[in-house]
């Protein structure tokens, strides 16, 4: 039974067990305190793992975007070859021996995109008023050319090249044949990515045999490299894209870009 006491100078009654109930609600209090906390960490652990989650799955989708786009771009390759008999040059070159166009608008007919092909002025320059308006508004093309991981620029830069020398897929200016690649198709090199390459997809620009290291996502640039995590992807002569992670030996690299290096080397699994 409660205690009741009337306070001798004021004549109120105070219940004896009300220091009793505030020291007992003092513990409830510091556990609702405590269960809210734990409830916050969980919602933010578990929002963190849900916004990596959706990031994971959107770059596995510019991955495979990327993958597709060497796809499109090799078998380009193959048909322009049965056309030609021969593979596309890095570039076709003036009289003087200028690079005048890129092996990449040589191959629009076979991108479905032959309407950019013949608004493309051959007997100018590629950075012509013309051909810079036209190169402006293709942007199907721009975008087949342009690896949807590269976080955007100004201009419509190209994310896959061609490695140019003697003994490469092409030495600048002169096409080369299937047969003509002595170490095999499927061991050899046709496009590689690099990231900020700062070249626009109309550029006859590509990457120079003898002026690289190699080494995957190093730290030359422009070099071998992409946004994706720690490797790359690569077009093969056969039409087959495969992957090269940043750990694979720079020689390795090298030996898959020569035609007829002979080198015994093979590319990693399909």
């Amino acid at each position: 039974m409660p205690n009741d006491s009337q306070c001798p100078h004021c004549c109120e009654q105070n219940d004896a067990t009300t220091a009793n109930d505030v020291a007992a609600e003092r513990p409830r209090s510091k556990a609702k305190i405590t269960c809210l906390i734990v409830f916050i960490l969980f919602f933010v652990v578990g929002v963190v793992f849900l916004w990596c989650a959706v990031l994971a799955a959107r770059e596995a989708a510019r991955d495979c975007a990327c993958r597709c786009h060497l796809k499109q771009i090799t078998l380009a390759m193959h048909n322009y070859h049965q056309a030609y008999k021969c593979l596309p040059p890095a570039y076709i070159a003036d009289a003087d021996g200028k690079p005048m166009h890129s092996w990449r608008v040589l191959l629009l007919p076979y991108l479905s995109s032959y309407d950019v092909y013949k608004r493309y002025r051959f007997d100018e320059p590629w950075d012509s008023p013309n051909n810079l308006a036209v190169a402006a508004v293709a942007k199907e093309a721009a975008l087949l050319f342009h690896c949807p991981s590269q976080p955007e620029v100004d201009y419509p830069i190209t994310n896959y090249v061609m490695v140019v020398g003697p003994h490469t897929i092409s030495d600048g200016p002169h096409s080369r044949k299937f047969e003509e690649i002595i170490d095999g198709i499927s061991n050899t090199i046709m496009v590689v990515e690099v990231a900020d390459s700062g070249i626009r997809w109309t550029e006859p620009r590509d990457l120079q045999f003898d002026e690289i290291d190699f080494g995957i996502n190093g730290e030359k640039r422009p070099g071998i490299g992409s946004y994706h995590r720690q490797k790359i992807h690569v077009a093969m002569c056969d039409s087959a894209v495969i992957t090269l992670a940043d750990s694979t030996p720079p020689e390795v690299v090298k030996a898959l870009t020569t035609i007829d290096g002979g080198e015994d080397v093979e590319p990693p699994e399909k």
